[in-house]
């Protein structure tokens, strides 16, 4: 008789409690920022912003190095938004986990019409606006257009404002697809079969920007 009853009130009791958990709130807040940003005009700290890139092989081998800014500027609008333009020196391409002949075999290669056309395209531009003002986690969202050989592709990123006070500096991490200014060598887009000796079209690029 016992059990008649007992198995009924535990699936009440059950029932009871799902309903209590269903209607917790759930926090789905974002961090709010804790910076923000004046109005104005910044010009880019050459000197000490930094530009580093990796490329990636098929067989997991990588290649990593840097480039420099040439020169750079932001302007922070009234509404918040942020828009800015970053000339890059192609010149400078720098391949840091190779030394001696392997270093600057690398690095000639990087710069010949194989890849990225030094010679007659020295500069790389990127031009950029944020969607809004900085947001949750000191964050921008931006849209903007990459030019490489002259060739001019939009592209999107996302950056990190690290310090506003007395410079601003931002970390910006972004990704391009090669094969779309024309760079062929080894790319999975001209050429088929290459097995693994394929070279991945994505170069992941990583910004570190400071003002003066």
């Amino acid at each position: 008789m016992l059990k008649k009853f007992l198995i009924p009130a535990i699936l009440l009791l059950f029932i009871v409690s799902c309903e209590k958990s269903s209607k917790k709130k759930i926090n789905t807040s974002l961090p709010k920022p804790t910076l923000s940003l004046s109005s104005g005009d910044y010009v880019m700290d050459n000197d000490n912003s930094s530009i580093k890139w990796t490329g990636r092989e098929l067989s997991t081998k990588s290649h990593y190095g840097s480039l420099q800014m040439k020169n750079g500027s932001l302007t922070v609008n009234t509404d918040g938004t942020v828009n800015g333009i970053i000339k890059i020196d192609m010149t400078t391409i720098d391949c840091e986990d190779l030394q001696g002949r392997s270093k600057a075999s690398l690095e000639r290669h990087l710069r010949s019409d194989d890849f990225f056309s030094v010679e007659s395209h020295p500069i790389a531009t990127l031009t950029f606006k944020s969607e809004g003002g900085i947001g949750a986690g000191n964050k921008l969202a931006f849209n903007g257009d990459l030019e490489i050989k002259g060739i001019s592709h939009p592209i999107s990123f996302e950056s990190e404002v690290k310090n506003v006070d007395p410079k601003v500096s931002a970390l910006v991490d972004m990704t391009f697809d090669r094969s779309k200014y024309n760079v062929r060598f080894r790319s999975g887009t001209f050429f088929q079969n290459l097995g693994d000796k394929l070279i991945y079209d994505d170069i992941e690029i990583s910004v570190d920007i400071r003002t003066l």
